[in-house]
């Protein structure tokens, strides 16, 4: 349980929820109100397009969700018949990955400070608008930074914090990837909001195998200190435990009846195996990927594709998931992140609820964000493409809008 992140979890979805990146578009009278008419709108709940649809929106809020192709005013947008979808959510970001590229300290004492007056909350505004709304992201949940409070995972403080934090009204979730406790020692404690995949092959491997796993990639690739080596050794590790180990389908079934969440972090690894539609640039040694061989690639694919496929089995079983990135560009790995859960096997229909409402439930936000209703932030996308049809176009044209407000820059 990251602490930063009982924190910060109610707060930076606020943060980006200051619309201001770039100025309303022209046609806009009042910004926060607008239609938009003859719109295929994707109801997330049931995976249905609902066709020639008219939403409403008044002080950034949805008012309307009419069957009507009428013209509502002077401030509308036609959508011709195009998808229009609730805007994404990123439930993990670190701002260190912003903010404090590679690590999370700053050069004084290593701590990460944020300034929280008018001049710098504009200025973070326009950083994270510029890195998430053109891709389609409109609310965002830091995931906590600080690696210096991992002592407090441990027992009892981890129980404690947790139960305050839950008294308090928090909205509480996991990094537990540390081995300090394990995703089913979690579970008994009382916690339902999980980060990242990767420490469910724990749950079958213990602490020497995994040394035995390093040691062994070390040995292979020649160096356990060679660039890029995490990004070996980790999907070696699901290669040992294979596509179905029982005790992986026993934490999938604990964390199921404990009607748990789980935010995957998929990207991370799928793109520095060359997986993804785009690679962020390695910030260290330890991100470049750039030489490995054919064989090393091959056997990180192979074990990336057994992590996946859990991801997939977790789906089947009712696990909830969410989108998170967990990388210093997180509006492209949104985009990512959804097109690699479509090539785990969850329909395109499913990732849109997955990136929306599920999400915006996992970050306890869900009576604000994630669906096209009446009472919910007017947080919007409008495809040029079909995503639903054809994946892919989730990467092309799209306008995006924050709170009945229009954003819509060229793609980059």
């Amino acid at each position: 349980m990251n602490w930063q992140a009982i924190q910060l979890s109610l707060g930076l979805s606020a943060l980006l929820g200051l619309t201001g990146c770039e100025e309303p578009a022209p046609e806009l009278v009042a910004a926060g109100d607008l239609a938009i008419i003859n719109a295929s709108v994707l109801d997330v709940r049931t995976g249905e397009v609902l066709p020639n649809r008219s939403v409403i929106v008044r002080g950034g809020v949805i008012s309307a969700v009419k069957n009507t192709t009428e013209s509502l005013g002077p401030q509308v947008i036609d959508a011709r018949g195009r998808l229009l979808t609730p805007g994404f959510v990123d439930a993990h970001l670190h701002l260190c990955n912003v903010y404090f590229p590679p690590a999370c300290t700053s050069p004084r004492d290593g701590q990460l400070r944020l300034t929280m007056n008018a001049r710098a909350l504009a200025g973070y505004r326009r950083d994270l608008g510029a890195l998430y709304l053109p891709y389609g992201v409109t609310t965002v949940r830091d995931a906590g930074s600080d690696e210096r409070f991992l002592p407090l995972l441990r027992e009892p403080a981890f129980q404690g914090g947790l139960i305050e934090a839950e008294k308090l009204g928090m909205h509480v979730t996991g990094h537990v990837d540390y081995n300090v406790v394990t995703v089913e020692r979690a579970l008994e404690l009382g916690l339902r909001n999980f980060e990242h995949v990767l420490p469910w092959v724990l749950s079958s491997l213990n602490q020497r195998d995994v040394n035995d796993i390093y040691e062994d990639v070390g040995r292979r690739t020649n160096a356990r200190s060679r660039a890029g080596f995490f990004y070996l050794a980790v999907p070696e590790q699901w290669n040992r435990v294979g596509p179905n180990d029982e005790r992986v389908l026993q934490l999938i079934d604990k964390l199921a009846a404990a009607k748990a969440s789980v935010t995957p972090t998929l990207h991370i690894f799928a793109q520095r195996l060359g997986l993804t539609w785009f690679t962020s640039p390695a910030r260290d040694p330890n991100e470049d990927a750039s030489g490995f061989s054919a064989s090393d690639r091959a056997r990180g694919i192979a074990g990336y594709r057994v992590m996946a496929s859990y991801v997939k089995t977790a789906y089947d079983a009712g696990v909830q998931l969410n989108i998170g990135t967990d990388t210093p560009e997180p509006g492209k790995s949104v985009l990512s992140e959804m097109l690699l859960l479509h090539d785990a096997g969850i329909p395109m229909s499913q990732v849109f609820r997955i990136a929306t409402l599920d999400s915006a439930h996992g970050i306890g936000r869900g009576a604000e964000y994630g669906s096209i209703e009446p009472g919910k932030r007017a947080n919007l996308v409008l495809f040029e493409g079909n995503p639903l049809r054809e994946p892919r176009d989730l990467l092309g044209g799209k306008t995006v809008i924050k709170d009945g407000v229009v954003y819509n820059p060229p793609v980059r």
